[in-house]
């Protein structure tokens, strides 16, 4: 395989853990809504309880292969700002760093709903039930840290290079501290809007750079 057919597989990247995780959100929560946040314990366990065992370890599996794409497409992103920046290259390096640590969360992330359906028919306790339910939930929400800092750094290094469309540098930037903010308030729905631009900017940046490496193929 050659590099420019790599490079085009990868930068589809984006494209393909937004879908990878929208199939896990869905079988996750398949048989019911989500509990709110300050539900029941009780509330929760039955929430574990009515899932169906087999959709929750294909959307479990499919969530953490997801990071196999994104770390595909985050040095796709890396490179193309690398080689325009010029010196120490800090803000395409620190966008990868910040890269790395969105797909450590995001591993980390699928294993606390994992563990619950696992220990179901085990007599899961009420209690422990929150415990995993809130864990799942509030590495999720700490994960929007790092995408911020990934955004963040790659959109102050796009503005500085051009590498991107000015607007998307721009975008890049509100959308980060969107996230920052939207940490603080997470318990809010209204905190999950940032996220979703998030997958829209994923998607975009993947179209632009599956269209530069086939040009360049």
């Amino acid at each position: 395989m050659t590099n420019a057919r790599l490079a085009q597989m990868e930068a589809l990247g984006g494209i393909v853990f937004v879908l990878l995780q929208l199939v896990s959100q869905t079988m996750l929560k398949a048989g019911g809504s989500e509990p709110k946040f300050d539900a029941q314990s009780v509330e929760i366990a039955q929430f574990f309880t009515d899932r169906d065992v087999d959709l929750v370890w294909t959307g479990s599996f499919l969530a953490s292969l997801s990071v196999i794409p994104f770390m595909a497409f985050a040095v796709v992103v890396w490179n193309a700002l690398w080689g325009a920046e010029s010196g120490a290259n800090i803000g395409s390096t620190t966008a990868m760093a910040f890269g790395r640590i969105v797909a450590v969360i995001g591993l980390i992330a699928t294993l606390f709903w994992s563990m619950a359906i696992f220990r179901v028919e085990d007599g899961l306790s009420p209690e422990m039930s929150r415990t995993l339910f809130d864990l799942g939930n509030f590495t999720f929400a700490t994960q929007w840290i790092a995408i911020g800092g990934f955004l963040l750094f790659t959109g102050i290094s796009s503005l500085q290079t051009r590498v991107f469309a000015t607007w998307i540098g721009w975008s890049s930037v509100v959308i980060a501290l969107a996230l920052l903010v939207g940490r603080y308030f997470w318990t809010d729905q209204t905190a999950f809007g940032p996220y979703v631009l998030y997958w829209i900017w994923l998607i975009v940046i993947s179209v632009i750079l599956f269209i530069r490496a086939r040009a360049k193929g």
